[in-house]
């Protein structure tokens, strides 16, 4: 049996890191939504998996996208020279950041404060940044831990991905590229996206409709 990716269907969201790898790493595959009628979100109280992203692979069941993303990397060839220490912080570095740019978009005033206002030591004004020049730092040689991508490389394209399906793309035009700032995370993101791989990831879209930036957003912005 095929490994599964437990996810919503027509966008990759935060299962496409572990779909990337698994693509990349030549293993067959099943995008599906069947079994999360068996996990904890849906109301089932049997097992420990509360929600998808999720992966299963034979007896193993893994959710969170973390995890799901680790799982995937150490057991199908990204984990080479990882510090998994390291790569949980840099990952929940990610998500952290991401979180934050999500409470940011209740109104136009509020993102472009954490996208480019001067940090002045509140928890909104120039986050972004603040969190880009962290990640940016953290990457130490052409991927995180050296030549060759690692699953934290991965995440990091699934980050920056949805970064730039939810507004950055559409804000470029009033913002430029704000990733020019950060050419490690760029260069990362620009070189797995790019795998030949990648064409076998099975949707192009990031998020649905209604997590994208409207466009009464844009012109308040």
């Amino acid at each position: 049996m095929p490994v599964q990716i437990v996810y919503h269907e027509g966008f990759t969201g935060l299962g496409h890191a572990a779909c990337a790898m698994l693509c990349e790493a030549g293993i067959e595959f099943e995008w599906t939504m069947a079994p999360a009628d068996g996990m904890s979100f849906r109301g089932n109280c049997d097992g420990d998996c509360f929600t998808v992203p999720m992966i299963i692979d034979g007896d193993t069941r893994v959710s969170q996208s973390q995890a799901c993303v680790q799982y995937v990397g150490r057991k199908y060839g990204f984990a080479d020279n990882v510090d998994p220490d390291k790569a949980l912080q840099y990952m929940l570095d990610m998500s952290d950041m991401w979180t934050e740019f999500g409470k940011a978009m209740v109104d136009a005033e509020s993102l472009k404060k954490f996208l480019q206002a001067e940090p002045c030591g509140d928890r909104l004004s120039g986050r972004f940044g603040m969190w880009m020049g962290n990640i940016e730092r953290s990457i130490r040689g052409k991927f995180y831990f050296g030549e060759k991508p690692s699953y934290v490389d991965f995440q990091m394209l699934q980050t920056v991905g949805l970064l730039k399906g939810r507004a950055l793309d559409k804000l470029e035009s009033k913002t430029g590229c704000l990733l020019d700032s950060y050419p490690k995370v760029k260069a990362v993101y620009e070189a797995i996206s790019s795998l030949p791989s990648a064409a076998k990831i099975p949707f192009q879209e990031a998020l649905p409709a209604a997590y994208l930036i409207t466009d009464d957003m844009i012109a308040a912005y």
